[in-house]
């Protein structure tokens, strides 16, 4: 068990994974983030509606682009989504890497079954 526990801090103390969590908190922390996530969960829910009623046009579409083009130019959604996909291919590579000392898939081994 003490292995795992190195292997764990190891991981937790990688570069990128340290570079994630602190994006992470900078963009769970933000203002801004949250004020913009809230207006596109808003409008999403709006235009979902106007397409279920049928008045839905491309205005309507135009303006979540927008929206959603500010959100995605935000620094910490950046950020974010940057360091985010660089530590999934850090521990996809840790994945590869266990996988192939154990001869078998870590990731889907390790993962829930829903089988029995």
């Amino acid at each position: 068990m003490n292995e795992i526990k190195q292997l764990a801090e190891a991981i937790k103390n990688d570069d990128n994974v340290r570079d994630f969590l602190q994006h992470k908190m900078k963009f769970e922390s933000s203002d801004e983030v949250i004020r913009l996530a809230g207006e596109l969960r808003t409008l999403s829910q709006e235009l979902q509606k106007k397409q279920y009623d049928g008045t839905l046009d491309e205005s309507d579409i135009e303006q979540f682009k927008s929206l959603q083009e500010t959100y995605n130019n935000i620094s910490e959604v950046k950020e974010y989504k940057l360091s985010y996909n660089q530590t999934v291919e850090k521990l996809r590579e840790i994945n590869d890497i266990i996988s192939a000392s154990c001869q078998m898939d870590f990731a889907s081994a390790a993962s829930v079954s829903s089988c029995c």
